[in-house]
């Protein structure tokens, strides 16, 4: 049997396809129920987990919230190993938090990947400011705080 992808939060039904759900809450809830991924029902808003119920689709068995958990995480797998490098170079011995942070958003979001990978890119262009910023303070034989000022006075005179 194929993975439940899509639940009807009215009645807890289980689809493995889109449509299929469309079709169910169509003829069954007069198009009244939302139908979610199994993701946005399980990771959701507040507003998705206070329209459902406590109890779980009856076929989606604990194995199954288990393998869709370990699949989401492994989608991530390669850009939480970049962010943890990064992380530990711009927060140095604070790093979980912030990391932990962007897992949580990853999950609770539609789409892990692409949630992770926001995360990823914004941290990276963090760490290379902040490497350029410690380069022109040797430079300029100062603080990186004191040469961020003086970089932003340099360009700020070049905007005139």
């Amino acid at each position: 049997m194929a993975f439940p992808r899509r639940i009807c939060l009215a009645c807890q039904q289980d689809f493995t396809r889109k449509w299929n759900g469309e079709r169910h809450n169509e003829t069954v809830h007069n198009g009244l129920a939302r139908v979610v991924s199994i993701q946005e029902y399980l990771y959701g808003s507040t507003n998705t987990r206070a329209a459902t119920s406590p109890a779980l689709p009856s076929t989606l068995t604990e194995k199954d919230l288990d393998d869709i958990l370990t699949d989401s995480l492994q989608s991530i797998e390669k850009e939480f190993e970049e962010c943890k490098r990064l992380a530990k170079n711009v927060y140095g011995q604070n790093w979980v938090e912030p990391l932990g942070r962007a897992v949580v958003e990853s999950m609770s979001s539609s789409n892990p990947k692409r949630t992770m990978q926001e995360y990823l890119r914004s941290l990276r262009r963090f760490s290379v400011n902040i490497r350029m910023v410690y380069a022109a303070s040797v430079v300029l034989k100062m603080s990186p705080s004191l040469a961020k000022e003086s970089l932003k006075t340099l360009r700020k005179s070049h905007l005139h």
